[in-house]
């Protein structure tokens, strides 16, 4: 299933995550990313309908011309997606076909779900089974358990690259390697092979989601290791909104949309890898 989606012979996508602009409608953020290099959206489902109906998500991929290409589950149980969070995920994956996202990026534990990563390594295999959507699981920041201001233990172990082994198919986060103190670099060539799906983001002394090449991440070498790589997945940007300068004019808003995209197509076409997208129409 994984090869499907990563090729040799297939030059990634450049996407921007719909996160980066959580603070506005969906609609909103669709009309900002007209006329960008983008080749469409990750939407995150959350508690806002908007996120989580296809008949209207595709609404706005119509309206548009901006095709979803990943759907992000959402971070707990949503009550009318289901009673569990398994269930809630089941949903997700059916929205994700019914958007014709081709990628679902799952947390490996959850809020509502404590024991979530048990739950994926015993069923995720089923699940993938039984859709042509890649299920990819995603690395997370680490947190610290302190008790009386003493260190008792990692909260997860999901920050690591050796706890990502035994995922069949990843989502490698930038930002979240670099709070965990883990170079993204090194983190690449060890997971490399099975890595389908990018969240890209910068991080600066502990600040995540931070606009690209305003961090201290590597992230220009970083993609261009991908293009030399070949790699064929999804390139999401995944920013904070204020890294877009959400809340200022639309213009500004839009103008870091565009160099956004710009930067990934920059680094990634040192090899010439990447796509050249195609023309979206004018609105």
């Amino acid at each position: 299933m994984a090869d499907e989606y990563k090729s040799a012979d297939q030059a990634p996508l450049v996407t921007l995550s719909t996160g980066s602009l959580y603070t506005y409608g969906l609609a909103r953020t669709f009309e900002l990313m007209q006329g960008s290099a983008f080749d469409g959206v990750e939407i995150i489902v959350d508690n806002r309908w908007d996120t989580r109906q296809a008949e209207y998500i595709n609404s706005l991929t119509a309206q548009w011309g901006i095709p979803v290409r990943s759907i992000h589950a959402p971070f707990g149980t949503i009550s009318e997606m289901g009673s569990d969070y398994p269930s809630t995920l089941k949903a997700t994956i059916r929205l994700a076909e019914e958007v014709g996202a081709r990628t679902v990026v799952i947390h490996p534990i959850s809020r509502s779900a404590p024991d979530l990563a048990q739950w994926l390594h015993a069923n995720l295999a089923d699940l993938q089974a039984q859709t042509r959507v890649l299920l990819t699981v995603e690395n997370l920041p680490r947190k610290l358990i302190k008790r009386l201001g003493i260190l008792q233990r990692d909260f997860h172990e999901f920050w690591h690259p050796d706890a990502m082994r035994p995922f069949a198919a990843l989502t490698m986060d930038t930002t979240h390697f670099g709070v965990s103190q883990i170079d993204i670099l090194a983190a690449w060539q060890q997971l490399h092979a099975t890595v389908q799906h990018i969240h890209l983001s910068d991080e600066y002394n502990g600040r995540e989601h931070l606009y690209p090449g305003e961090g201290t991440l590597p992230l220009a070498d970083f993609l261009g290791a991908l293009g030399r790589s070949r790699f064929g997945g999804i390139v999401v940007v995944e920013l904070h909104p204020f890294a877009l300068h959400a809340g200022r004019s639309d213009e500004k808003v839009r103008d870091r949309i565009h160099q956004a995209a710009a930067y990934c197509r920059q680094h990634l076409a040192v090899t010439g890898a990447a796509r050249v997208p195609e023309a979206q129409p004018s609105r």
